[in-house]
């Protein structure tokens, strides 16, 4: 998972229903990218266009990540106060690309989001 990562699509499907997510977000926010280090540090920072000032900050968050033993699933911790986390199942993971399945139900509605990355 060495290198940094863009987001380049971002689905949700509820039922018949799909969202292109991604589309939904600022042009500042399309283009951030994502470091995933080789000690299971997450860092998270605005790509070229800044979503406040003229500057691009350095780095938005940090977040820890683990790739389990067999390379399928990839849990992502928020960490602070009230650590939340998501296990995403990954669909494909080449030295380019990136795609991840984060299933869950809401209201008794099952939701599913692909999450798609280029490096």
């Amino acid at each position: 998972m060495d290198g940094t990562w863009h987001l380049t699509g971002w689905k949700i499907i509820t039922g018949a229903d799909t969202v292109d997510k991604r589309s939904r977000l600022l042009a500042c926010q399309r283009d951030d990218r994502f470091r995933f280090t080789p000690t299971g540090v997450l860092v998270c920072s605005e790509g070229p266009l800044a979503c406040s000032g003229s500057q691009p900050r350095a780095m938005v968050s940090i977040r820890s990540w683990n790739l389990d033993a067999s390379g399928t699933k990839l849990t992502i911790s928020a960490g602070g106060a009230g650590v939340s986390s998501a296990t995403y199942t990954v669909e494909q993971l080449t030295a380019d690309a990136l795609r991840l399945r984060y299933a869950r139900v809401v209201d008794g509605v099952p939701v599913i989001e692909i999450l798609s990355y280029l490096n």
